[in-house]
């Protein structure tokens, strides 16, 4: 949860235009012609957003039809009847709720574009004065918080309504409103730097910069899969090494049997936020961690959990973490190579009303 924070900020200027980079002489256009300046950016970027809404929509809603009310033939013996009807509408709930806060965020950024948002925030960034690099960073600064708050009562309905009426919420107020102040901290205290190296050589480098951007994103990236587990994860929750016993004997056991190397277990307080149960590992090469719930731990059995571990090592062994790392790197580097070739762009500011 924390990376994500952490790499959703870096998201929002892959995704937003900042004021950093628009070059000089570039003339903004009065609310009044706004409408007159729709150009084919604008048509492109309206169409991509609206029908990757559509699709998701469409993709929730073919879910929620295809929920049934018993469970797979071939789960009999494995997953209990009663347990399965009771996720049903624990499901349809949360699918639901998706549907409408993804359409809610997609009217306000619709309304906050045509309405002239973009223009007007560059105006009242520029008027401080400053140079381009901090200028961006406010601009990217106040669209981070702004999304964070209009945010911030969907998230306090999933977690107090939602999750609450279905028995899984455990978090209280207090730490709710810790985890918020802290996820914020923490993208101001490493997002802002970060940020502001990127606009930087996007400023003052040449053509090919992003080349070199990609290069640092992609270390950044790599560097954050090491220090979130160690550094970051542990201001959230609490991390204690698994004590002897039967089931840590179990899982080095299946871990040495399917040559998964493990440097060491722990239990997190999951428990403090939440009924669910998960696990999960951290670390490559020699030095993977597995991590375990204390709400897996006590609501199964041994041999269940070390069949839950099978299910995080087939992760492992089919690659799936370094996979999904290398597809997010290239994914990346192809935002911003598209960012290079059209970030000066005049028609593309236009389309913004800039």
């Amino acid at each position: 949860m924390t990376r994500r924070r952490v790499f959703g900020l870096f998201s929002q200027f892959l995704n937003l235009r900042t004021s950093a980079i628009i070059p000089p002489g570039l003339i903004l256009l009065p609310h009044a012609v706004y409408l007159n300046s729709v150009n084919v950016f604008t048509w492109i970027i309206l169409a991509a957003i609206v029908a990757f809404h559509l699709l998701d929509t469409i993709a929730a809603f073919l879910n929620l039809q295809a929920l049934k009310n018993s469970a797979p033939a071939d789960s009999d013996g494995i997953y209990d009847e009663e347990t399965y009807r009771k996720l049903l509408p624990y499901t349809a709930a949360n699918t639901r709720f998706g549907i409408i806060r993804s359409t809610f965020d997609l009217l306000v950024l619709l309304t906050f574009w045509l309405a002239g948002g973009f223009e007007a925030l560059d105006r009242a960034v520029r008027a401080l004065h400053w140079s381009p690099v901090p200028t961006g960073l406010v601009f990217i600064g106040v669209l981070g918080l702004a999304k964070m708050l209009l945010s911030l009562p969907f998230d306090v309905y999933r977690t107090f309504v939602i999750e609450k009426r279905f028995g899984f919420n455990n978090t209280t107020a207090a730490v709710f409103m810790a985890d918020e102040f802290k996820g914020l901290l923490l993208a101001v205290i490493l997002g802002a730097p970060f940020l502001a190296t990127v606009l930087a050589l996007f400023q003052y480098g040449g053509p090919h910069i992003w080349l070199g951007v990609w290069g640092i994103v992609a270390a950044f990236m790599l560097l954050m899969a090491y220090v979130a587990p160690a550094v970051i994860m542990p201001l959230f929750n609490k991390f204690e090494p698994l004590g002897e016993g039967a089931l840590r004997d179990s899982i080095l056991e299946y871990g040495s049997a399917n040559r998964f190397p493990i440097a060491g277990i722990f239990v997190m307080d999951g428990s403090k936020r939440s009924a669910k149960s998960n696990a999960f590992f951290t670390g490559f090469g020699a030095t993977k961690k597995i991590v375990l719930f204390d709400t897996l731990i006590c609501n199964h059995t041994v041999g269940e959990l070390v069949a839950v571990l099978a299910h995080e090592v087939g992760h492992f062994k089919h690659r799936h973490v370094i996979l999904h790392m290398l597809l997010g790197i290239l994914n990346i580097g192809l935002i911003l190579f598209l960012a290079s070739v059209f970030i000066r762009q005049p028609a593309l500011h236009v389309a913004f009303f800039l």
